[in-house]
């Protein structure tokens, strides 16, 4: 799974410090430990209960996880919150970045686990604007 900034290329750049208090909060059974340093920067959450996973910066253009489906859109719930706090918007995107799901205020693991929120989107055209109206609708007349 990849997140990436819904209207612009970019992540905030404090994002992978800042979203450890998050991520805590969310895994509370888990460890929770933030890896600084050069590309990609890691947050490694290890759990006795569920398995462990890794959320890797690649800054400032996205973040991975490699978690279950639903820790990925508990990780995408705690980043959107995180980027709220300046201004961004996010996406969860496919490993492919074909196919795309908004993470908004009051979403819950549910809603972004849900297939019919998911839409297709132009990769090529992330950082151009709302990477959400990127791809014409199947109905659409060309």
């Amino acid at each position: 799974m990849k997140y990436l900034n819904r209207d612009a290329l970019g992540l905030p750049k404090n994002l992978p410090h800042d979203i450890v208090p998050a991520l805590r909060a969310a895994f509370p059974s888990a460890e929770v430990d933030f890896f600084g340093g050069d590309d990609p920067i890691a947050v490694e959450v290890e759990s006795a209960v569920d398995p462990g996973f890794e959320v890797a910066f690649f800054m400032p253009e996205m973040a991975t996880c490699d978690g279950l489906p639903e820790q990925q859109a508990m990780v995408a719930l705690c980043m959107a919150q995180e980027c709220r706090n300046h201004g961004v918007r996010i996406v969860m995107t496919s490993d492919d970045a074909a196919q795309a799901c908004t993470v908004e205020e009051g979403d819950t693991v549910a809603d972004l686990l849900n297939p019919d929120r998911w839409s297709f989107i132009d990769p090529n055209l992330l950082g151009h604007g709302d990477i959400m109206h990127s791809y014409p609708s199947p109905d659409q007349d060309d």
